[in-house]
């Protein structure tokens, strides 16, 4: 078997999963091996950075104040809260719809948070980002 032998080479491809990987572009093994996924995560965590604005990143928080549930313009309510790494690094973190997430995060909580940081008015924030609790110590 070589790198360039169709799909349809490899045992448990028959020609409903070859239709499909054709509708994504892998015609050979070639294609396969070298597809990769539209997202993933490295693992790596991050400090509070404004170089980091816009990019997808993870970053280990504490929480650092009392989350609260606030309004905003169109009836949307949102869990609030800021949030710091070890070096002090802010960032306040929003979750829109999800006022619920109050009895699940608390003041001095760490978590892995993955999103993109935003900016606005010179503060930083994460909206909605994916939420992991932490590893014990």
């Amino acid at each position: 078997m070589t790198l360039s032998d169709k799909i349809e080479t490899l045992k448990g491809v028959g020609d409903a999963r070859a239709a499909v990987l054709r509708k994504a572009g892998i015609f050979t093994i070639r294609d396969l091996l070298f597809t990769f996924p539209k997202s993933w995560r490295s693992g790596r965590m991050n400090k509070v950075d404004p170089e980091l604005v816009g990019i997808d990143a993870g970053f280990e928080l504490t929480v650092a104040g009392n989350p609260s549930v606030s309004l905003y313009p169109g009836r949307r309510r949102a869990l609030k809260f800021t949030a710091e790494d070890e070096d002090g690094g802010k960032v306040t973190v929003l979750y829109f719809h999800q006022p619920y997430l109050k009895s699940q995060i608390h003041k001095g909580d760490r978590f892995c948070f993955f999103g993109a940081l935003r900016e606005k008015k010179n503060k930083l924030y994460l909206f909605s980002p994916e939420r992991v609790a932490d590893k014990p110590d």
